[in-house]
């Protein structure tokens, strides 16, 4: 069966610290991805300034929703970054379960570089990003969620978010690649992929390679790009100057 192009909604999220990301996120996705069938993009706001919102809004589709959450962040894996990253299921939920249309959860620190609506499988129950089954910790990534089927996605994302609970109050991954992981500070993508090791064989999801919906390189076919926190782009100034994605970055910071 072949499903048609759906109109659907992006949900992301940003405080004043990710503001630059949030620019280069909003006006890489006007210019370079084919916006017809973009309903909305819900940006969840955990602390952006008034200023920042009034010049952010760059284009009538984009709607700044109001958080209880206050949460900067100026370092990799800090108490902010856990605030801000561990509620974009939440706001995902909400938006999917109001809206009833598909919601696609991207982190605010990608960039795009052409349309990507062409790559998801709009009659699957939802789409994921797959890092690799190679990877040392777990096999996807949230940087990009696609929740297409409202009713199968609203079920898994309360799964997920139930795992991520248990998982930020043990520390502990669990036993993904065969030992057990302690000491862990991001929890987001083990708890991701613990769902779909266990409830993914009674669901229709698609698999989205990394390096066309989160890319971590140089790859002229990449949808999307990702600036990536890691060990050597540590900051937020040395993740704007990433060399793959620099080429798109410097035309709107």
């Amino acid at each position: 069966m072949v499903y048609t192009q759906m109109k659907y909604n992006i949900v992301t999220v940003s405080n004043e610290s990710y503001k630059v990301f949030l620019k280069v996120f909003l006006k890489s996705l006007f210019d370079n991805a084919d916006s017809d069938n973009l309903n909305s993009v819900f940006v969840f706001d955990t602390g952006l300034s008034d200023h920042s919102k009034e010049e952010l809004s760059i284009n009538e589709k984009i709607q700044f929703v109001p958080t209880d959450i206050s949460a900067e962040s100026s370092g990799i894996h800090d108490e902010g970054w856990a605030k801000n990253t561990y509620s974009k299921t939440k706001f995902l939920f909400y938006v999917l379960n109001s809206t009833r249309e598909p919601s696609l959860l991207i982190d605010v620190d990608s960039v795009f570089q052409s349309n990507f609506e062409e790559k998801i499988n709009w009659g699957a129950d939802f789409s994921v990003c797959l890092r690799g089954r190679g990877h040392h910790i777990c096999d996807y990534i949230g940087s990009f969620f696609g929740a297409i089927n409202s009713n199968a996605s609203l079920l898994f994302l309360q799964v997920w978010m139930l795992q991520l609970k248990v998982m930020t109050q043990t520390k502990e991954i669990g036993d993904l690649k065969g030992e057990k992981f302690r000491g862990f500070n991001h929890f987001e993508s083990p708890s991701l992929s613990n769902c779909i090791k266990n409830f993914g064989p009674f669901l229709n999801f698609q698999e989205l390679e990394e390096d066309e919906v989160s890319c971590v390189k140089e790859n002229s076919s990449a949808k999307i790009y990702h600036l990536k926190s890691d060990g050597f782009a540590l900051t937020i100034e040395e993740r704007l100057e990433l060399h793959y994605a620099k080429h798109l970055v410097d035309k709107y910071v």
